[in-house]
């Protein structure tokens, strides 16, 4: 299904119903440490899915490759999707998350934004993410 290969830990970002503690206890037994809020880099938008309950993630470039970065938080927080990011998250732990999403996702590697040190400074972390890969 998902033909990657996995780090033994890595960071993913989730802007659904993974970002519910309760629904990452019932799949991976613990709630991973949460950075919030994160953001996805311009390029991807942020739908429902028809018929769903759980929202899904398009890209806007048809490369996937990433557009100029913003230059401010408030940028950012305008034109990103917002999410959460989860981190340390080991293979079977993203193994799971793979199942979850199932087909009708495709997990993909970004730079996610999150606040750095200082909350005005602007960090970037390589992160997974599942983008909706199944049409309308």
């Amino acid at each position: 299904m998902i033909n990657q290969s996995l780090k033994p830990l890595q960071h993913c970002f989730v802007y659904g119903t993974l970002m519910a503690p309760e629904v990452l206890e019932t799949l991976i037994g613990r709630v991973p440490e949460m950075v919030k809020p994160a953001f996805l880099p311009a390029g991807f938008t942020r739908h429902p899915v028809k018929d769903q309950v759980y929202p899904g993630v398009i890209s806007n470039t048809p490369s996937k490759t990433l557009v100029d970065p913003p230059i401010s938080l408030d940028e950012i927080k305008e034109s990103c999707v917002q999410g959460v990011l989860l981190k340390d998250i080991n293979v079977s732990e993203m193994e799971m998350f793979d199942y979850f999403e199932d087909e009708d996702y495709e997990r993909l590697i970004v730079s996610v934004y999150i606040h750095g040190e200082n909350k005005n400074e602007i960090q970037q972390v390589d992160a997974n993410t599942y983008i909706w890969c199944a049409g309308d």
